[in-house]
């Protein structure tokens, strides 16, 4: 009996639903309208995330044209920056030349006026030969000068010339005073 009685409410539960929705036609139609909305949701969706792409996008160039225009006023303002540092240089260079293109003639003058014949006169061979070494170098750059003078000074150093200390010995004195008086180093 209870089987029975489970049987009819079951029976009455499924008439009710039937009657709700009508036929199984009406469950097809429901379904279909389900889908429809879904789809019609999807496609917002879609179109709501195309539009934000879109306006993303957009903001993205304006902020590369804006970051572009940024990079050209600042890399000119480099270049600009740049171009007054050659300045700068140039018009040292030039006052550079100015100031010591006097003195380059007042050192060539010296070097005539070291008369090889009056001068070296009273010098003995080997002091001769290291005026003219120490003259060869005389226009030459600063580091040239003083590469060579050094060079002499080892050259002539007492201790790498045992066999004649004192020879050696005036010699490089000799030098140290003539680098001096001829290179004014």
């Amino acid at each position: 009996m209870q089987l029975e009685q489970e049987e009819q409410r079951s029976r009455q539960l499924e008439e009710q639903r039937l009657g709700r929705f009508g036929a199984s036609s009406d469950v097809r139609g429901l379904t279909d309208e389900l889908e429809r909305q879904w789809a019609e949701q999807e496609a917002q969706e879609r179109r709501r995330v195309e539009d934000y792409a879109r306006f993303r996008r957009r903001q993205f160039e304006e902020w590369e044209r804006h970051f572009a225009a940024e990079r050209l006023r600042f890399a000119s303002e480099a270049e600009f920056c740049a171009a007054k540092l050659r300045q700068k240089a140039r018009v040292a260079a030039a006052a550079d030349e100015q100031f010591y293109a006097s003195k380059r003639d007042t050192w060539h003058k010296s070097e005539r006026a070291l008369p090889e014949a009056e001068g070296d006169t009273n010098l003995a061979p080997e002091e001769r030969q290291v005026m003219k070494e120490l003259r060869s170098v005389l226009g030459a750059p600063r580091e040239t000068q003083k590469a060579k003078v050094k060079d002499l000074l080892i050259r002539l150093h007492p201790d790498k010339n045992p066999g004649c200390t004192e020879k050696a010995k005036q010699l490089f004195q000799f030098l140290q005073e003539q680098r001096r008086a001829v290179l004014g180093l």
